[in-house]
């Protein structure tokens, strides 16, 4: 995973669970418009960072995984 998608995600995290805010999320409706638009971007960013190998990595795993839970 390249560096900038870490901290990305890490910095997405601590704005998530910070007590201060953009927009309050005590306003109806558009206080949590701010976190979620950065979860989306963040998400978007991983999202794109994925290729083909982790993929298949993923999908090997998973089968492992079923396989291990038939025994």
């Amino acid at each position: 995973t390249p560096t900038h998608v870490r901290v990305a995600l890490f910095g997405a995290l601590a704005y998530f669970i910070a007590p201060f805010d953009v927009l309050p999320d005590m306003l109806p409706i558009v206080g949590l418009t701010d976190d979620a638009a950065i979860i989306a971007a963040v998400l978007k960013l991983v999202w794109d960072n994925i290729k083909p190998t982790h993929r298949d990595a993923a999908q090997d795993a998973l089968k492992r995984l079923k396989a291990d839970s038939k025994s």
